[in-house]
């Protein structure tokens, strides 16, 4: 594997549970600078974008030629293992929304609290229509997420599947079993219109003030489900959305799953 040399922000905090607990990632910029913090949970990634677009924060701003996410699991010590089978799932839900695949790199110049904790962080290099809007951001780190538990033999709706089926699947949160629950939905809502149809081309449009309030209530689950659209914005977004109502379980997984074809 490629090893690239990337750019770390030392004032952002290197201890606590985001990289004690396991799966952590953060934003780079294009230059490859680290851009945010720690995150476990994807919403402050949303967070992120959200405060660069509407110029809220200073410092380094994240990728928008690409999206660049750097992924380490300091809790997983047979994560360099299973990055590959990341790398696949990720790769294959691409291929079904005719996105450029994403480009993998292990980071060479890790710092010395990751050192001191056994782990290796990964570069995502990905397309920049994953920041298209904050549910794309949030679909895409939710694949990087669970994707350890993808056999690369198989396909990708079967390891939806069998995430969303079987509670004996160890995922890093166990809400990510009710994710794709209802995550699944707006996948295949992407897959059968086109991403750029639902979010058109232009990010600027999708990052405004006018989701400030709910902007973690627009990640992959809850857009999928139709919790949020207060406003014309989203309602454009979901427009054709298609989800019958289900029960989700992410304790016992729901036993006949199926991925849905819209």
């Amino acid at each position: 594997m490629l090893k690239r040399h990337v750019e770390f922000d030392s004032s952002f905090c290197q201890s606590g549970a985001y990289v004690n607990s396991g799966f952590a990632c953060s934003l780079f910029s294009d230059e490859l600078k680290q851009s945010s913090g720690w995150h476990t949970c994807k919403a402050y990634l949303q967070d992120d974008y959200l405060n660069y677009y509407l110029e809220w924060t200073a410092g380094t701003p994240p990728a928008t030629a690409s999206f660049n996410l750097c992924i380490i699991n300091p809790a997983n010590p047979k994560f360099s293992k299973h990055i590959h089978n990341i790398r696949n799932f990720i790769h294959q839900i691409e291929r079904k929304l005719k996105i450029r695949p994403t480009r993998l790199y292990e980071v060479a110049n890790i710092p010395l609290w990751m050192t001191k904790k056994k782990t290796t962080a990964y570069m995502l290099n990905a397309s920049k229509i994953w920041a298209i809007s904050p549910v794309m951001v949030s679909l895409y780190s939710l694949a990087a997420r669970t994707g350890s538990v993808h056999n690369s033999r198989r396909s990708f709706k079967e390891t939806i599947v069998r995430i969303c089926r079987d509670p004996n699947v160890e995922i890093y949160h166990a809400y990510d079993r009710q994710y794709w629950q209802n995550g699944a939905f707006g996948l295949s809502h992407f897959i059968k219109y086109g991403v750029q149809n639902v979010f058109g081309t232009d990010p600027k449009k999708n990052w405004t003030n006018e989701i400030s309030g709910c902007i973690h209530g627009l990640g992959i689950s809850e857009y999928s489900n139709h919790t949020y659209i207060n406003s014309r914005l989203v309602q454009k977004w979901t427009d054709g959305l298609k989800y019958p109502a289900i029960k989700v379980d992410y304790r016992n997984g729901i036993k006949n799953y199926k991925f849905p074809i819209l």
